[in-house]
């Protein structure tokens, strides 16, 4: 999206604007328009020039906190899915269409009638309000989307990462599988491809042999369960009809086995130090149909959410852009008055969208219709600053990189 450039310098308005046409029409992208400055009877009371001068520096300050709201809002509604340039508009036009006529002072909402500083305070309390909500309504989004985030379903999860409640759903598993009284409990167990053969072998007398160097000799150890309550003999049981088959795509495969529960703390034990990885699950129907629900709750929770949030971002991005177009109309008022003074001459303002390729060009073209090059300019230029012979701000309505 195209940066803008708002000018202003003293004279009439036909007559500068007929001037600037000839002299860089052909440097800008856009046919140029007016941009409304109070002035004259309409102009904001302001007190002082003393407050004019401190104005310069708040209205500047004031100027980059509105637009850090507007790319606030800009970051958070491009985040969101579905989000395109054409989006982002103003009063449901484009930016370009919305200037095309060029641009007022909204007097309804911010009347000359009453104080500049006023105004200011009014305008930056409403666009306070939008970063709030704006901030609040993200927060619900992202507490949604954490929460669904935990309950979604990772089918493409290879079967040790797999969330078992996912895996181990009714119709490959039932709650025969899983024997759970008041000594016995079910593990489920993990085994990594070519493993089974070593595990049908080793899970009823689970043991892991220690082989140590003691005086020069190498002695062996066997830390075991003993007997009688350890594994129940014949009880494993590997379940097959997964969608993908008996095995995930690398070759591991799941498996139950029954045990006493006072020695399942040592059975996983044994098994980790065997590299077979047991984890705990506990087969419910009832938790099953409620982590469904919770599914459909949380999808429908975060569809509403996220077209409520589409919705407040499209207008707060418009409500905060034409703020900060009355945030620059206050800077260039401020500017031009402290600059040309309250005299019977008046100044003008315009809006411009500059060629990349003739910027250099526009800006000479300005000086020499809004003000030429006098000693002031030269001087500033010497510093190594930039200074206009004639008032000027720019506005991007959205972020370079985007």
């Amino acid at each position: 999206m195209a940066t803008y450039w708002v000018v202003c310098g003293e004279g009439n308005a036909d007559t500068l604007r007929q001037n600037l046409g000839k002299t860089v029409g052909s440097s800008v992208a856009e046919p140029i328009v007016t941009f409304e400055v109070p002035q004259g009877h309409d102009a904001p009371k302001f007190g002082s020039f003393d407050n004019l001068i401190k104005l310069t520096d708040d209205l500047q300050k004031y100027d980059g906190a509105t637009e850090g709201t507007l790319r606030r809002i800009e970051r958070q509604w491009l985040e969101l899915d579905g989000v395109g340039d054409n989006d982002f508009q103003v009063r449901e036009q484009s930016v370009s269409a919305f200037l095309k006529g060029g641009w007022t002072w909204e007097e309804k909402k911010y009347p000359k009638s009453r104080s500049l500083q006023a105004n200011l305070e009014f305008l930056l309390e409403g666009v306070q309000k939008l970063d709030e909500q704006l901030r609040n309504r993200g927060q619900v989004n992202s507490d949604i989307k954490s929460q669904k985030t935990a309950v979604t379903r990772r089918d493409a999860a290879t079967f040790p990462t797999r969330e078992l409640i996912d895996l181990l759903v009714p119709g490959v598993v039932s709650p025969e599988d899983f024997i759970e009284t008041k000594h016995l409990t079910t593990v489920i167990v993990i085994l990594a491809r070519g493993q089974d053969k070593d595990f049908t072998e080793w899970y009823e007398q689970p043991k892991f042999v220690i082989k140590k160097t003691v005086e020069g000799k190498e002695v062996e150890t066997t830390d075991s369960i003993p007997a009688p309550k350890t594994v129940i003999p014949g009880s494993a049981k590997q379940f097959t009809t997964f969608p993908e088959g008996r095995e995930d795509k690398d070759g591991n495969t799941v498996w139950r086995v029954v045990l006493f529960k006072s020695c399942k703390d040592k059975f996983t034990q044994l098994a980790r130090q065997n590299k077979f990885v047991v984890r705990d699950f506990d087969f419910s129907q009832t938790k099953f149909d409620e982590l469904g629900a919770l599914r459909i709750k949380l999808d429908k929770e975060s569809a509403e959410n996220l077209a409520t949030l589409k919705v407040f971002c499209k207008a707060a991005w418009s409500d905060v852009f034409e703020a900060w177009l009355h945030v620059k109309a206050m800077r260039v008022f401020v500017e031009s008055t402290l600059r040309y003074g309250t005299g019977k001459n008046g100044f003008a303002g315009f809006i411009l969208c500059p060629k990349a390729s003739a910027q250099v060009a526009l800006r000479k073209g300005l000086a020499n219709v809004l003000g030429g090059k006098g000693p002031a300019a030269d001087a500033a230029d010497a510093d190594g600053e930039e200074f206009f012979p004639y008032v000027s701000v720019t506005f991007a309505p959205r972020v370079a990189a985007q």
